[in-house]
């Protein structure tokens, strides 16, 4: 499964979201999700902020690429987007309520573990690949690693 993320950032303040369905349930991330048919992964991240935020990007940059394994088997290709440009002013929707948040508060303790290892570098502007393992059908973080440029 092909799917993106989308962090976007505002001077100091990233804007995440509180899931309110779907994988990741109750869980603090970022807009995103799975790539359709039809589109690549930067027309994703453009989709999904909209649908996710109501926000619309107007300068995505791909930050790099995150595979997930799952119980020994390939079970996701993320690509990660960074969009400091962007139109409106999110609003909560269906799937998800945003807040801007601080980024020296991330609540990494309230988020998948894997991003405690990712994001701050793609903060810092970093180009990522990396390998994260879960195991139980996405229950436990089995850890994983980065490399960057």
């Amino acid at each position: 499964m092909y799917t993106c993320i989308t962090l976007v950032l505002n001077k100091d303040k990233i804007l995440m979201i509180y899931k309110k369905r779907g994988l990741g349930r109750g869980l603090f991330s970022f807009p995103g999700g799975k790539v359709e048919h039809g589109e690549n992964g930067k027309e994703c991240a453009i989709r999904e902020l909209k649908e996710e935020t109501m926000l619309i990007a107007k300068e995505v940059e791909c930050a790099g690429k995150i595979l997930f394994k799952v119980d020994g088997e390939d079970a996701e290709t993320m690509e990660v987007y960074i969009v400091r440009k962007f139109e409106g002013i999110p609003m909560e929707t269906d799937e998800a309520i945003p807040i801007w948040v601080n980024i020296d508060e991330i609540p990494y303790d309230k988020m998948w573990e894997d991003d405690k290892h990712w994001v701050p570098l793609v903060i810092e502007g970093r180009k990522i690949e990396c390998e994260f393992y879960f195991s139980n059908n996405w229950e436990k973080f089995d850890g994983g690693s980065c490399i960057f440029k």
